[in-house]
């Protein structure tokens, strides 16, 4: 729950950072005057780039650094090392951020800057602190910012302050200051009106309560924090919140509450693609099911749980242990090594031993025949070759204790290696297990995506077996690209084919397909709406009113086009199409030809949303020669690949699809799927892959 300020707190340094235009900036580093109207423009390009693209950040930071060193630009120095602290603390790199703000630190009393700069320098370096779980530092630096932007009478800031140091306070389990600065924050805040800043202030007070086990108290304040969120419009910090209500609800038997908090905030994080409140709705769901003893609910929201998890903690942790190991296989071969060179060098010294025994062999023999006259001399060699006999298995003793010791270190390391093995083996088996989990959700979501598809037989039935053909290539296990069929009988037969390709592609786009066929098999099964335009009005309709897009932020929708063929005598003799963002291609007597569908989406958002969105209806009457229908999703024309890793681009496509169109349709779907690979090659596949064709 505490993520909530940690959140706050990077969103704070950002703005602190980054108080410029957003309009989009392009400059060239290598032609770039070294000034510091170039370090301006840096730090303006700095704040349009995304904070997905850190590292092209880093260029632009590392560049005006350099600049500013360069001309004696100290403001632009000291900016650059307070931007690139926060850089490095968003990438966690905790050490590089300390050292940057430092430097910050240390040129930011010389430079005219705004009253709270130097104190937004010392709240950076005291959360990261924080994080390192050095909490006297942490609150020795928020108490100095607290102090200057008391000093510089910048009351709003010191709502900040207090939240920092409530939030050490808490970290060290004393909750009752935490409680009394909470509270100082909370008056900042309201004067302000603050209504985002208040609701966090809530949030915090409850989690202080939560620690202390005081669960009543918490859920009030939980209450608190999403009341006065109520009738604002930010979707994620108000799902967050929520989601910290239905778990409080639920630790104090209050499920039923809990349970219709967490559905909502589970659609809300669906329409929001925020993955991490999906995951906590999903968890909080299956629990309670669970204790309620609605065991098929909560399996079903225990698999949707396993779905949505990351397997990037996994593949960390294999890269850890690998490392880990191969650091194991390294200190063993020294350890090896060591030991041969040492026996090397022990059989070095029993060779000189030998020797010298030798020589002193050969001496005794030849002093023999000089006993008398060399006695003296024999003694004191006998003497001297005792003593170096002596120091020789002194030191044969040294070196065979050595030589033991280290065997049993290189025991004591082959020890930790087989349990290093071991752990890795463990490891890889739950691993395992989590993705045959994950992989086994996403097949069985793959299952029930091809169950609500049409079937091959109603294809034949309807067109033939061999007047038809659908290539079919999703990006992943699911698809956000799906197609529709239905047939029956007005004033005359009749049949409606749909290809729509809906917002996104996996778990997320294949919610959307899911929603887009409910909403045909009601608009042309049950309400028997069978001209393609009003079916396309009528869907888009359907679109905005189920994700609520007029009241939430969600725009998400699809590309569809749509074709209603009436029979007369066994025969079609007549095509009603419409598009939305799609277009109809036909091939007839050698001639192709393109409808284009209006530039209008289904859902999502328009130029226009105050009137009816209308779509064009085209028709075609079908003479006796053949015709040649094909209905496409844009992933075939959009992929990457060929020689120069270029788009395939529509035209291409479109050229393609009238040179194969003299072949039958299986021969066709052959060709394209070929051609389709190899333009591919080893690039990957960046979108769903949908083509219809039909023979009239």
């Amino acid at each position: 729950m505490k993520n909530l300020f940690l959140i706050v707190f990077l969103l704070f340094l950002q703005n602190f950072l980054f108080a410029q235009t957003r309009d989009t900036l392009s400059i060239n580093l290598e032609k770039m005057q070294p000034d510091s109207f170039a370090v301006l423009q840096l730090f303006k390009t700095i704040s349009q780039t995304s904070d997905t693209l850190p590292q092209k950040k880093l260029i632009f930071l590392q560049k005006a650094l350099r600049i500013s060193e360069q001309i004696n630009f100290k403001a632009g120095v000291a900016r650059s090392y307070r931007a690139l602290g926060m850089l490095y603390f968003s990438l966690g790199d905790y050490n590089l951020s300390l050292d940057a703000n430092y430097k910050a630190l240390e040129l930011a009393d010389g430079i005219f800057f705004p009253p709270n700069f130097k104190a937004g320098l010392y709240s950076a370096v005291g959360k990261t602190h924080e994080i390192q779980g050095n909490l006297d530092k942490a609150e020795d630096y928020f108490t100095k910012s607290f102090e200057l932007n008391t000093k510089n009478k910048q009351q709003k800031y010191l709502a900040y302050d207090y939240s920092n140091l409530a939030n050490v306070a808490l970290l060290k389990k004393n909750y009752e200051k935490s409680l009394n600065y909470h509270q100082e924050e909370k008056k900042i805040k309201e004067e302000f009106k603050d209504t985002l800043g208040l609701a966090f202030t809530y949030n915090d007070i409850a989690v202080v309560y939560e620690q202390q086990n005081k669960l009543l108290e918490a859920a009030q304040y939980f209450e608190k924090g999403v009341s006065v969120l109520a009738k604002t419009k930010t979707g994620f910090y108000k799902t967050a919140l929520n989601l910290n209500l239905a778990d409080i609800y639920y630790k104090i038997n209050k499920n039923t509450e809990a349970e219709k908090i967490a559905l909502q905030s589970l659609q809300e994080s669906v329409k929001l693609q925020a993955k991490d409140l999906a995951l906590r709705a999903t968890s909080i769901l299956h629990v309670i099911y669970g204790e309620k003893k609605s065991y098929q609910k909560a399996y079903k929201y225990l698999l949707l749980n396993k779905t949505l998890q990351d397997s990037t903690y996994n593949e960390q942790r294999l890269k850890e242990i690998s490392k880990m190991e191969s650091n194991f296989q390294v200190k063993q071969q020294q350890k090896e090594n060591e030991l041969l060179r040492r026996e090397n060098e022990l059989q070095t010294e029993e060779i000189k031993i030998k020797d010298a025994q030798a020589l002193k062999n050969r001496l005794l023999i030849i002093l023999s025949g000089f006993a008398v006259l060399l006695l003296m001399i024999v003694a004191t060699i006998f003497y001297r070759n005792i003593q170096l006999k002596r120091k020789s298995n002194d030191l044969l003793t040294q070196k065979n204790k050595e030589i033991n010791e280290q065997k049993e270190e290189i025991a004591a390391v082959a020890q930790d290696l087989r349990q290093a093995n071991q752990i890795v083996h463990l490891k890889n088996i739950e691993i395992e297990k989590k993705n045959q989990g994950i992989l086994s959700s996403i097949n069985y979501a793959k299952r029930i995506q091809s169950a609500i598809l049409p079937l091959q037989s109603q294809m034949e039935v309807v067109f033939g077996a061999q007047n038809f053909f659908v290539y079919y290539q999703a990006r992943d296990l699911v698809s956000g690209d799906f197609y529709w069929l239905r047939t029956g009988h007005s004033s005359r037969s009749y049949a409606i084919l749909a290809a729509a390709d809906c917002t996104g592609h996996g778990v997320p786009g294949a919610f959307m397909s899911m929603i887009g066929n409910d909403l045909l098999n009601e608009i042309v099964g049950l309400r028997q709406i069978l001209s393609p335009e009003l079916i396309l009005q009528e869907l888009n309709s359907g679109i905005r009113n189920v994700l609520k897009q007029d009241q939430t932020e969600s725009r998400d929708g699809m590309d569809i086009a749509i074709i209603t063929l009436w029979k007369d005598e066994n025969r079609f003799t007549n095509l009603e199409y419409a598009g939305a963002m799609n277009d109809l291609y036909l091939v007839h007597n050698e001639e192709f030809k393109e409808i284009k569908a209006d530039k209008k989406p289904i859902g999502g958002l328009y130029l226009n949303e105050n009137s009816k969105r209308i779509f064009t209806k085209h028709s075609i009457d079908l003479d006796r020669n053949p015709t040649t229908i094909y209905l496409c999703s844009d992933g075939y024309q959009d992929q990457f690949g060929g020689e120069n890793g270029g788009k395939f681009m529509v035209k291409q496509l479109k050229q393609k699809l009238f040179t194969l169109s003299k072949f039958d349709l299986a021969t066709q779907k052959a060709h394209l799927a070929t051609d389709f690979e190899n333009w591919k090659g080893k690039q990957k596949q960046i979108d769903d892959v949908m083509l219809i064709g039909i023979k009239i």
